[in-house]
């Protein structure tokens, strides 16, 4: 506001001069000179002087009104020149008052065309106010959102705008705007279905999934009690209605009607998401449910077909660590329930540790090739050994390994004993064709080598060693005519260390000439048992003259008789000799097999079959260079027991 009349045009609002007027102009004041109302005008001069002052004061405190107000004010002109502006004005246009009073408002509009300010002013001269909006950029760059009243011709051909700033309201406004479009545009194309009820549970809001879930059109739904769509009788739907609209947040299972159907559905509910609503979030378990069960049902069968089968099974895993082991495997290899399986697989067939390398690089092979079929020796949880076959696969299910072995123990000793049965067969065949022919010229020779002997002297070396051979063929003979000729056992009670020491005190002289001795440990309280005595002496001598022999330097023998368990005697018979090989070791027993010189392999073979024909067995255990022990086990069983 810069235009204020002055006193002069208060008085004398027509243009007069001094003389008319009777007077002049004085610093001062007006000087009135022989003027007849001179003391009236006096008055009335003093009352538009105190009128002008009344003004001025009111005017003083309007300025401090308008350059106090928070709100912007401008003052434009025709030119739209800003004419004035208050201090909350320069600070909304981010200069000072004076830049701002030699520029034009077109110098701030942003993005708003001159022909829309023209409008806009048009409008104000037509209706004399108007409110619109301006983007303005300020002095610093900054854009800025403001809604103006403006009031038209406030002073001639000057316009009034009052400013207001909304920037900020504006961008809380489209943020509002953009996450209400950002949500129901999740709300909408979410795959889980989403529905809004308010405190009483009726719906008011449901996305498009839910109403594909229900099989209901989203008009149905509007309105809609959700109590009614909930599966069930009367009372779980109530006690489910109560979940749902609890103040606290739910999470759980519901079913709900789809049509004909009943599905289950995941749910998480939320109270006062907005405005008092709740929202809950479902998804369709239906198909997870029968998938799931499904699943059961085929890892169901597998666990039947797992634990019900015949044969050891075990899953493992790279590492061979043991998965799962089934019951037929555990049978097998001694374990118990209660034992834990989950160890290296290599730790559970090699216990000893002896084999690891080999298990260790049949299962390489098995990396490289994805199946690989062996057989192997194994100690058993119990303590037994045992022949297992097994076939083991690779990535029966991706990084899961399957192996299956079967106990052919039995099968084997049953091969083996089969093998030997048809060895028998074939040497009592051959025993029974050559003993014949060999006895007669045998009894010939003898008689002929007697009366050479009796007649000729000088010869004496030379007879003794043809007489000693025909007795060596002599002997072969009547092991040959044993195996043709079984002979049928005559069970007694004996006294097993009688047997045995008498056994030593025939073998003694030839321990003495071979520089041997032995060394008895026999247990006291040793039972008598029921066996053929002369059978059981035969089998002590065949296997102690082995031992004898093969300690070429010399030695001990040594001898430990003992009771093992409840109904078991065990005798061991130990030389110091150079041992035996593993593979020479399965061979023991077979005919003309035998790891001396001039030996014929008859002699053990008659020992085992006489230890079987007592029920008993006979084990070896050798190391190479420190010699052989032959453990001989026989039961303790009654007279009949042994005849049936």
């Amino acid at each position: 506001m810069q235009y204020f009349p002055s006193l002069k045009e208060f008085i004398f609002p027509c243009r007069i001069n001094e003389k008319q007027a009777g007077g002049r102009w004085e610093k001062g004041g007006w000087k009135m000179e022989n003027l007849p109302f001179t003391d009236e005008l006096q008055k009335r001069m003093q009352l538009l002087e105190e009128d002008n002052q009344r003004l001025r004061e009111q005017l003083n405190i309007y300025k401090k009104i308008y350059d106090n107000l928070p709100e912007p004010y401008i003052l434009l002109d025709e030119n739209k020149k800003i004419v004035d502006a208050n201090p909350a004005a320069c600070t909304l246009f981010e200069t000072n008052f004076e830049t701002l009073m030699n520029s034009s408002i077109t110098e701030f509009l942003s993005l708003t065309p001159p022909e829309v300010f023209e409008d806009q002013r048009m409008l104000i001269r037509e209706n004399g106010m108007l409110e619109d909006e301006w983007l303005i950029r300020s002095k610093n760059g900054l854009v800025k959102h403001i809604e103006f009243f403006s009031l038209g011709n406030i002073l001639p051909n000057i316009d009034l705008y009052i400013l207001k700033d909304v920037t900020a309201r504006k961008r809380l406004e489209f943020e509002r705007f953009f996450h209400l479009q950002l949500f129901n545009n999740i709300f909408n194309q979410v795959i889980d279905g989403i529905v809004m009820f308010d405190e009483k549970g009726i719906i008011v809001n449901a996305n498009p999934a839910f109403c594909q879930y229900l099989k209901k059109d989203k008009n149905e739904l509007i309105g809609f009690p959700i109590q009614a769509v909930l599966a069930g009788d009367d009372s779980s739907r109530r006690e489910e209605i109560g979940r749902i609209l609890s103040k606290a947040p739910f999470i759980g299972e519901i079913q709900l009607k789809s049509g004909e159907e009943r599905k289950v559905f995941e749910i998480s509910t939320s109270p006062n998401v907005y405005n008092g609503l709740y929202m809950s979030i479902l998804r369709d378990k239906t198909e997870k449910y029968e998938m799931e069960n499904e699943l059961y049902n085929i890892a169901l069968k597998f666990r039947n077909v797992f634990h019900g089968a015949l044969d050891g099974m075990i899953l493992w895993k790279n590492g061979l660590k043991i998965c799962d082991m089934n019951s037929a495997g555990k049978k097998i290899l001694g374990l118990t329930d209660q034992d834990d399986i989950h160890k290296q697989l290599d730790w559970l067939f090699c216990r000893k540790g002896n084999k690891k390398d080999f298990f260790r690089n049949v299962f390489l092979e098995l990396h490289q090739k994805g199946e690989k079929r062996f057989t192997m020796d194994i100690e058993t949880a119990d303590g037994k050994v045992r022949t297992l076959e097994m076939t083991s696969k690779r990535d029966i299910v991706d990084g899961i390994h399957l192996t299956v072995f079967r106990d052919i123990t039995e099968r084997m000793k049953m091969e083996e004993q089969l093998r030997k049965t048809e060895t028998l067969n074939v040497v009592g065949e051959l025993a029974a064709g050559i003993a014949h022919e060999i006895r007669n010229p045998m009894t010939s020779l003898k008689g002929f080598i007697q009366l050479l002997q009796n007649s000729i002297s000088g010869y004496a070396m030379y007879f003794d060693i043809i007489t000693a051979e025909l007795n060596r063929i002599e002997s072969i003979v009547n092991e040959f005519l044993v195996l043709a000729r079984p002979q049928v056992l005559q069970f007694y009670k004996c006294d097993i260390t009688r047997i045995m020491r008498e056994t030593i005190d025939l073998l003694y002289g030839q321990a003495v000439l071979n520089n041997v001795q032995f060394r008895t440990h026999f247990a006291k309280n040793i039972p008598k048992i029921y066996c053929d005595p002369n059978r059981i002496k035969q089998v002590f001598i065949n296997i102690i003259k082995n031992a004898i022999e093969v300690m070429k330097e010399g030695g001990f023998v040594t001898i430990e008789i003992k009771k093992e368990m409840r109904n078991t005697l065990v005798v061991a018979i130990s030389d110091e000799g150079g041992g035996i090989g593993k593979e020479d070791l399965k061979r023991l027993g077979e005919p003309f097999y035998t790891t001396k010189e001039r030996g014929t392999g008859l002699g053990l073979m008659v020992s085992y079959n006489i230890i079987s024909e007592h029920k008993g067995k006979i084990m070896v255990e050798s190391d190479l260079g420190k010699g052989t022990t032959f453990f001989i086990y026989l039961p303790i069983l009654q007279k009949e027991e042994l005849e049936e």
